[in-house]
């Protein structure tokens, strides 16, 4: 697995960025969607 992936680490270190920005961006949707049907 390393021998075919030498940056394994920051294809993972990117993948968990991802990860992070991607629940961030559907958090802050969903607040968006539900204050705008709340008002």
């Amino acid at each position: 697995m390393l021998k075919f992936w030498p940056d394994f680490c920051c294809s993972s270190a990117s993948w968990r960025f991802f990860a992070v920005f991607t629940g961030v961006y559907r958090t802050s949707h969903e607040i968006f969607l539900a204050s705008h049907v709340l008002l």
